[in-house]
């Protein structure tokens, strides 16, 4: 046995076989919308985007006073890929993103974001992936909403995760008794589930949408606005479902 042992590691090593094991490597730039000196940035390689079924592989680390960001991913398996990265502006490490961090894919952007994987790793050498970085801001106008009104207490803070593609987790504030809808809503402000619709007692609340419409119909990948409404209360929250 152990003679056909070494025999097999020297038959691997004459037919080339230090690179049987090899994987590839994945580098790039994240081009930033403006210098972020000192922020934290990550970039994931992962078969969907969000993380449910784990990431492949993560690099980390802190920016400089340029506007484009090396990054560098090693061993990292053949395969079609989502990458993905943040700059952490506004939130800290192992929080969800927040409106002023600064998000990007490749192949596409956070509000036009590719519909499958882009990126292309073969089995070994160095590939790269260039990704442009925007603001993430939900300050949008959703259609068929004509205003909104805030009180200090009331409020729906944003879903996690964000972007998702099976089901996201939404929390929201309730200061006195009253009646509550939430809402999803598309791109073009027609109305698709219905989560919320009665009445609450004053605390924090959490509420779960699972991507379907109220047909309990599985919706297409896209922009959806969350929208929660009171007696004397409305705002809306934007959400990103990819599948």
């Amino acid at each position: 046995m152990k003679r056909l042992i070494i025999s097999l590691i020297l038959l691997i090593f004459f037919m080339g076989g230090r690179d049987v094991f090899a994987q590839a490597t994945v580098e790039g730039k994240l081009i930033l919308p403006e210098p972020a000196p000192g922020r934290e940035y990550w970039v994931l390689v992962d078969q969907d985007f969000n993380g449910d079924n784990g990431f492949v592989k993560y690099c980390g680390g802190i920016c400089g006073s340029d506007t484009a960001v090396s990054y560098t991913i090693s061993d990292v398996p053949a395969g079609t890929y989502y990458i993905y990265a943040g700059v952490r502006i506004v939130s800290y490490f192992g929080n969800p993103p927040e409106v002023g961090d600064y998000l990007g894919i490749y192949g596409g952007t956070i509000d036009e974001y590719p519909s499958e994987p882009k990126a292309v790793v073969p089995a070994s050498g160095t590939v790269t992936f260039d990704i442009i970085m925007s603001k993430w801001t939900w300050n949008v106008d959703v259609p068929n909403i004509s205003s909104t009104y805030f009180l200090n207490d009331f409020a729906l803070r944003h879903n996690f995760p964000n972007p998702f593609n099976m089901t996201t987790t939404i929390l929201f504030d309730v200061p006195k008794t009253t009646h509550i809808t939430i809402k999803i809503y598309n791109l073009l402000g027609r109305e698709v589930k219905t989560l919320v619709d009665r009445t609450y007692q004053p605390g924090s609340h959490t509420i779960f949408w699972n991507g379907s419409d109220d047909n309990e119909m599985p919706v297409t990948s896209g922009v959806y606005f969350a929208h929660m409404r009171s007696q004397d209360f409305l705002t809306v929250k934007k959400m990103l479902l990819l599948k």
